[in-house]
């Protein structure tokens, strides 16, 4: 750069800072083949890398905030915002996940406390389990993009299982028949 008062050439140095994104499943086991895009905050798309077979995407920001989100298939994270400072390295982790909640109800609209919700992996063991609360409902933090079963048990009495796919937060019903 020149300087015209001077007539001297000055160097200007500017350090960037390294942000490492890595993308795990619940255990924070990395994830491989995540698109992670990073956006101006407010403003366009800055860059994009795919996850690693660790889960790691690397970037090099200059001060300012960003925002990200990770991205497979159905799933996307949603935009997550972030502050770079001068001259200081980011770790940032991203657990590729999703809230599922599972209501015990009924075809009126009722909502049942007290019954057991059970979580497999599709053809394997269970996961997770909750009892429904006051308003029939359970939650679960699952893995995105698995494929998952539910029942629904009380006093020895268990549904079917029932399938499902995770790809955003969603909410399930499981209907009690009227007997």
């Amino acid at each position: 750069d020149y300087d015209g008062e001077t007539g001297k050439d000055s160097i200007l140095e500017y350090k960037l800072s390294k942000v490492v994104i890595k993308v795990t499943n619940k255990q924070g086991q990395g994830l491989q083949s995540f698109l992670v895009r990073v956006y101006n905050a407010g403003a366009g798309e800055w860059g994009n890398a795919w996850s690693d077979a660790n889960g790691f995407t690397t970037f090099w920001l200059i001060e300012g905030n960003y925002e990200y989100t990770v991205e497979k298939g159905c799933y996307n994270s949603g935009k997550i915002p972030f502050t770079v400072v001068y001259s200081n390295d980011y770790n940032l982790v991203q657990k590729a996940t999703v809230n599922v909640t599972i209501k015990v109800g009924d075809h009126q609209g009722g909502a049942y406390k007290g019954y057991l919700v059970r979580v497999y992996k599709a053809g394997g063991s269970q996961i997770a389990y909750q009892w429904s609360n006051d308003s029939g409902l359970t939650t679960f933090e699952l893995d995105a993009l698995t494929n998952y079963e539910y029942l629904v048990e009380k006093n020895g009495a268990q549904s079917p299982k029932k399938p499902f796919t995770t790809c955003v937060d969603e909410t399930l019903e499981y209907k009690l028949a009227k007997v």
